[in-house]
């Protein structure tokens, strides 16, 4: 039995062809980013590279 698969690539500026992902960030961002007070982008990288 042979099992073709083909990739689909996400287009630049499409997001809601990935709508899962799109609302696990949010969900973070508001979750654990705006809990903490994160103020800018290498706060919130420090975080999320620890969460990691």
């Amino acid at each position: 039995m042979i099992v073709s698969v083909k990739l689909k690539l996400i287009q630049s500026g499409k997001p809601t062809q990935n709508a899962f992902i799109e609302s696990f960030n949010g969900k973070f961002r508001d979750e654990r980013l705006h809990d903490l007070g994160v103020d800018n982008m290498a706060e919130a990288r420090a975080i999320i590279g620890a969460w990691r």
